[in-house]
């Protein structure tokens, strides 16, 4: 609140809204400027469903950007170490592009929230944290980053993709994974593909590059993985240098169904996960230079009756030469009775 008192909880104004509550805001809120401990901002954004907004569209001369994630219904933009003057002294653009662009009235069907950081952030330790409230309209994607007015030069941006959105994951049984799309179809999970507790869980391994055993003690802080076990391309010895591949046991869809992964690690064109059917790449998706796991869905619609397999693959040896898999799961799409 307004009264320096620091400890502080973020609304979610849609669960505020199922409870028949309506003190609540609808649109952004301002954290206290003395609000202290910036661990706080570190434990929410390691313990809570997060979704990062890869933000790297700057120029050579500017430092890296904040990072952005949504959680509920809140943007969060954490920058550490921050500069008053490079980092919150220039606009944010904040645009969001509904589900429903008929909600809107205006011709661009986007809602635009820009803001400065001195009205919706703070700075504290060495950190700069802002919060900008979303309205409770289904969202299909944001698009945010900073600019300079004189010029309308774009310091950097980002996107973010909010089409599939995760309702619930666990580690132990199938259908407690739910994913649902943005129109509002729920799938839920049949049957695990990897979870990678236990050991390898049956995939065909070739080279000595790939591990089950999870986080390695010379790698960087890793967050985002359900469950301690995981495919991992940085070796104990070998680090970025190792190589290696990792192919899921064969299977069948419907097109009816969705696979959902978890991925992290490098962005190179030598290391990434692909789908293969019948043999035959239908894609193929890399990290982003980063240890935090990301969502990945691949609806499985035009694949029926192709002999499917998920392959990690590992063929470089430089920098962030390593990828990471986890939580492989097969969903079934619900019945309209169960959405």
């Amino acid at each position: 609140d307004q009264k320096g008192r620091k400890d502080y909880h973020i609304l979610d104004p849609a669960k505020r809204a199922r409870e028949g509550k309506t003190d609540f805001c609808t649109s952004a809120f301002l954290l206290p400027q003395d609000v202290g401990h910036p661990i706080d901002i570190e434990i929410m954004l390691k313990n809570d469903y997060i979704a990062e907004l890869t933000s790297s569209n700057r120029p050579p001369n500017i430092r890296s950007n904040y990072d952005v994630y949504r959680r509920g219904n809140n943007l969060i933009y954490v920058k550490k170490p921050c500069s008053e003057k490079e980092d919150t002294a220039m606009p944010f653009f904040l645009f969001l592009f509904p589900v429903d662009p008929s909600i809107l009235l205006h011709q661009y069907n986007t809602d635009n929230l820009g803001f400065r950081f001195a009205d919706y952030g703070y700075e504290t330790g060495g950190t700069c944290v802002a919060i900008r409230g979303l309205p409770r309209y289904p969202i299909a994607t944001i698009r945010t980053g900073q600019f300079i007015p004189d010029d309308e030069r774009v310091i950097w941006s980002g996107n973010l993709d909010l089409t599939w959105q995760v309702e619930a994951q666990d580690n132990a049984t199938p259908s407690n994974n739910q994913i649902r799309h943005s129109h509002g179809t729920l799938y839920i999970g049949e049957r695990f593909l990897g979870r990678f507790e236990n050991g390898f869980d049956d995939w065909q391994v070739d080279g000595d590059g790939v591990t089950a055993m999870g986080v390695d003690t010379n790698q960087q802080p890793i967050s985002g993985n359900v469950g301690p076990g995981f495919l991992n391309t940085y070796h104990p010895s070998g680090m970025d240098r190792a190589i290696g591949t990792a192919r899921s046991p064969e299977f069948t869809a419907t097109d009816d169904q969705l696979l959902a992964f978890l991925i992290a690690g490098g962005k190179g064109d030598g290391v990434g996960v692909r789908l293969l059917a019948d043999g035959a790449e239908v894609s193929v998706y890399r990290g982003r230079n980063t240890e935090h796991f990301q969502m990945v869905v691949h609806p499985l619609d035009g694949l029926t009756g192709k002999t499917l397999q998920l392959e990690l693959f590992d063929n470089e040896s430089g920098g962030w030469g390593h990828i990471m898999l986890d939580h492989v799961v097969l969903l079934r799409r619900q019945s309209k009775e169960h959405r």
